[in-house]
Formats: structure tokens, sequence, C-alpha cells
């Protein structure tokens, strides 16, 4: 009991620096999503679009989840690492051989001109990203949160500089080629730099075993992702065009923004807090915490992307990207359902049911991939906005269906701590109406982020006052202190 007791108190001295390190690396990743489309547009950027697609089609096909088997594993030995690593270091040598020989062969079927030149650069990604240190990788196992944040944001930062530096040089899509493998090649150097223990190529059949014993479900699930996260993509470039295909790309991107409080959530639950959730009190209180911040965050950036989304993509990227906000706000309708289940998976995970997200994803994968069939065709683009959503919804309902059955604490989560919520989303949006501002005048950046902080305003003050008459009293800030430590204990 001290043990665990000790290891709580390591989790939740680490949380605002994993909360930094994810923010930071969300911002920066926006940045240069913004940055690339500004500089190339939407008919460069295909270019670069089609690279990340092969590289989702071909690496799950290798994926076998040691990773996370060697965080989740109570007992590690150095063994297992090696191992790991001589798996991961020839599956990235595998993928940059086939990206760089096929490469003619993937311009022809996906019709895009002049790509052919940009994956024979981008196909070194794949062998350096297998190459890092494997003990760097799994920093988290040990909660080491302060090393493992420092390499990763700096691998971020060199990334931007050099994407920066080499679109000042040469805007081209084959100048983000190199920045990206000069990225890659510093951030793989650094994982060495950072972590002074060193995996070694070492390859046995006994330990491959005991990390495929878990990694098995995470391999079935990525196979199966494969659909649920590229399938959309190609059908796109397939039955509309290259333009259509880096707006979907560059939406995906920018959906990264409210993706940062479920990775968070999820974060902190698996594999990070997965030792805790032995207890049924830590459950409950883990997954009331992370479905209130879930539902309060994300009815937040709905309300933005409804209320601004477009005029602040206009405002972020260009011109040339007018008419992204509608798409957009379809994929964070979508993404706040994926948060939802990426909320019970993660639970289902930590308690020792892996394969629940298997399920998950292979419903979702065969819904996206229908529906954009169906509805790419009569509605164009938004056709895989409506797609999301629809295939979001639905996994969504089955894996809360499993979890019920499987984790009883999900039943017990008061309404009452989630109703005002609602309210006060519906509020919001009611009270936007009234105020009729026009669009035209959202255009210039100041007024853009006024309009932020007023919309701000009225969602959290809404939903603070419908808590508060809830309760029947006025919620202050003492009462939510105790309420955190209560939760904690």
């Amino acid at each position: 009991m001290k043990n665990l007791y000790s290891f709580a108190l390591l989790v939740r001295s680490n949380i605002a620096i994993h909360t930094i390190t994810t923010f930071s690396l969300t911002f920066i990743a926006l940045m240069q999503a913004t940055i690339t489309a500004r500089y190339l547009g939407p008919d460069k950027l295909a270019l670069v679009a089609v690279f990340f697609i092969l590289l989702g089609l071909i690496e799950p096909l290798l994926e076998f989840g040691f990773n996370k088997a060697l965080i989740q594993r109570q007992k590690l030995k150095d063994m297992h690492v090696n191992v790991a690593f001589t798996v991961t270091l020839l599956k990235g040598f595998l993928v940059s051989i086939v990206i760089y020989f096929f490469s003619e062969s993937f311009e022809t079927i996906f019709e895009v001109q002049g790509v052919a030149e940009v994956l024979i650069i981008l196909s070194l990604v794949p062998f350096l990203k297998a190459s890092r240190n494997m003990y760097a990788v799994i920093l988290h196992r040990s909660l080491n949160f302060m090393l493992y944040g420092k390499w990763m944001i700096l691998s971020a930062v060199l990334k931007i500089i050099c994407i920066i530096i080499s679109l000042n040089i040469y805007p081209e899509a084959i100048s983000v080629a190199f920045a990206l493998v000069i990225s890659e090649l510093f951030s793989t150097i650094a994982s060495y730099i950072f972590v002074n223990k060193k995996a070694k190529i070492i390859f046995s059949f006994k330990y491959f075993m005991d990390l495929w014993g878990y990694g098995k479900w995470v391999f079935l699930a990525t196979l199966v992702a494969i659909a649920e996260r590229q399938g959309a993509q190609i059908l796109t470039v397939k039955l509309l065009s290259p333009y259509e295909l880096s707006l979907l790309y560059i939406t995906l991107q920018l959906v990264k923004i409210p993706s940062f409080i479920s990775n968070t959530i999820k974060g902190f639950m698996f594999p990070n807090f997965s030792r805790l959730l032995s207890l049924p009190n830590k459950q409950k209180n883990l997954y009331q915490a992370g479905m209130i911040v879930l539902l309060i965050s994300f009815g937040y950036f709905i309300l933005l992307a409804f209320t601004i989304g477009e005029q602040a993509i206009v405002i972020l990227l260009g011109s040339e990207w007018t008419g992204l906000g509608t798409l957009f706000l379809l994929m964070v309708l979508s993404k706040t359902f994926d948060s939802l289940a990426s909320l019970d998976l993660s639970l289902m995970n930590g308690i020792g049911y892996p394969n629940i997200a298997f399920i998950n994803h292979t419903i979702k994968a065969i819904m996206i991939v229908s529906c954009c069939l169906v509805l790419i065709e009569r509605f164009q683009l938004y056709g895989v906005g409506f797609s999301f959503i629809i295939a979001s919804v639905f996994s969504w309902s089955v894996s809360r269906f499993l979890v019920k059955k499987r984790a009883p604490i999900v039943n017990n989560i008061k309404a009452s701590s989630i109703l005002p919520i609602f309210l006060g989303f519906t509020f919001s949006i009611i009270a936007w109406m009234f105020l009729d501002i026009k669009e035209e005048v959202l255009y210039s950046p100041i007024n853009l982020i006024l309009t932020i902080i007023l919309v701000s305003y009225v969602y959290f003050l809404l939903v603070y006052l419908v808590s508060c008459a809830i309760q029947r009293k006025f919620i202050l800030i003492n009462d939510f202190l105790n309420h955190i430590n209560n939760m904690r204990q």
C-alpha cells in the first residue's frame, strides 16, 4: 500500500509537466501546419499529405504494439527492450524500402503529379523514427515526464525551425521533405543524448512472445485503424481531387487543438495511471473527472467552431482556405464522440481489456469507409465530415455498451455533474444568436480575439451558474479545491 501511495504522489507531481508537454507539442504542431499551409497552399500541400497517408497505411502493417506493452508490463527486463528495438528497427527499414522503391507507383495510384520525388526523400523518415533510443521512447514507464518532455519539445521546435528555413529558401513541397528528414535525424540523435542507456540489436523468440501477448491486441486494433484514419483521405483523393485532400489534411491537423484535451486525459488514465486503476474508488474518480473535463472542453470547442471557426481559419491560413470552417465544425463534432470513446478505451486498457479497442476501431473503420462511399458522391468534401460523425457516434455507442458491462463504476456517475455542461452549451448558442454579430466584422484579428473572449465568458459563466442552481448554492473556490482533494483520495 505504501508503494502504491508513493506511486500516486509521483503521478500527481508530474501532471503539470505532462500537461505542459502535451500543450506545447499541440501548439507547435498547429504552428507547423499553419506555416506549411500558408506557404504551399492547397495544391502543393497535397504532395506532403500523400506521404503521411502512405505512412499511415504501411506502418500499421508492421506495428506490433510493443511500445505500449513495454510500458504496461509490471516486470520488465532489458531483453524485452532489446527485442522491441530490434523488431521496430526492422519494421522501419522495410517501410522505408517500400516507399522508396514504389514511389512512382504511388504517384500513379494517387494521380498527384510530382509526388514521387517527394516520397523518395521522405522514405528516410520511417527508418530514422525506428532508430530512436527505445529507452527514451518508454520514458513514460518510469513517469519521467520532465526528460520525455524536453526531448519531444526540442524535437518539435527543431522541426518547425527546419521547415521555416527551408520554405524561406525554396517554398515548395520538396523543401518540407528535406526539413522533415533533417529534423527527424536530430530527434533520433537527441534520444541517445538525453538517455544514456541504449537498447541493443538482439532477438529472442521467448521475449518476443512475452510482448506479443499484450501487443497482439494493439496490432489488430492498429490494422483496422488503417481504414479508420486513412480510408477517408484515400477515398477523398480518388473520388474528388488532391485539392480536397489538402483541405481534409489541414482540417485534421487543426482538430489536434481540441484533441489535446482528450489526449491529456487519456495519457493520465493509460498507461500512466494503469497501476492505480485496481482501486474502484480511483477508477470512479478518474473517470468522472475525465468525463466532466472532456464535456466542458469539447462543448467550448464546438461553440467556437460554430461561431467563429470560418473567420479564424481565414485569418490563420489565408483566403485560399475559405470554406474550411464547416468541415472543421463537423470534425470537431466527430472528435467529441471520439474523445468520450477514448476515455472508455483507456479505462478498459487499464483494467485488462485491450480487445475492446480492437472492436471499437473495427466498427469505426467499417462505418467510415462505408459512409464515405455513399456520402462523398452526394455531399462532396462535407460527406467526409458527415461520415466521421456517423462513425464516431456509432463506435462510441458500442464501446459505451461494452464498458458498462465490464466496469460498473461507469453507471455510478451522477447525471447532475454533467447536466450543467449541456445546458450551458445550449444557452451559449442561443445567446450568440441574439448577439447578431456580422461576419465581415470578425475578419479583423482584434475583433476576432474580442469575440472569442465574449463567447468564452458567456459559455463558462452559464456553466457555472447552472452548476450553482443545481447545487442550490454559489460554488466558491474553496468548495472547488475541496472537491478536487476528495477526488484525489
